[in-house]
């Protein structure tokens, strides 16, 4: 699997986040940690990941608000957003779905579904 993206986990949930965040330094990735979503929207302007795993519930403002922020910096233009939850995702077409993302994740997550996320364009 290429290495070397720079990604950036958002989620309050500290044991899936150091879980997922092993991972992803084992198989040779950057990571950074944000805890809720004013402090991923300040570590994402330093930072500057390449993709960004957003819990849609987070503390304070809610991962959707997360990913207009970061869709709003010119300066993040092309990272990839992916929203995660514990809830099946919406059907296409009903409108409910998150507009922000690129793609979208059920926790738990499963790795082989998680590899072929980083490996597409």
């Amino acid at each position: 699997m290429p290495a070397g993206h720079r990604i950036l986990l958002v989620d309050d949930d500290t044991d899936w986040t150091e879980t997922l965040s092993d991972m992803l330094l084992y198989w040779g990735h950057q990571v950074r940690v944000a805890e809720a979503g004013e402090q991923a929207a300040a570590v994402a302007r330093t930072f500057r990941p390449h993709i960004a795993f957003i819990d849609l519930e987070l503390p304070g403002i809610s991962g959707e608000e997360v990913a207009r922020r970061l869709r709003a910096d010119p300066d993040l233009a092309t990272c990839k957003l992916v929203a995660l939850t514990g809830r099946e995702p919406p059907r296409s077409g009903d409108g409910a779905r998150p507009t922000d993302f690129d793609d979208y994740l059920v926790k738990p997550v499963n790795p082989q579904a998680l590899k072929r996320l980083l490996l597409a364009p």
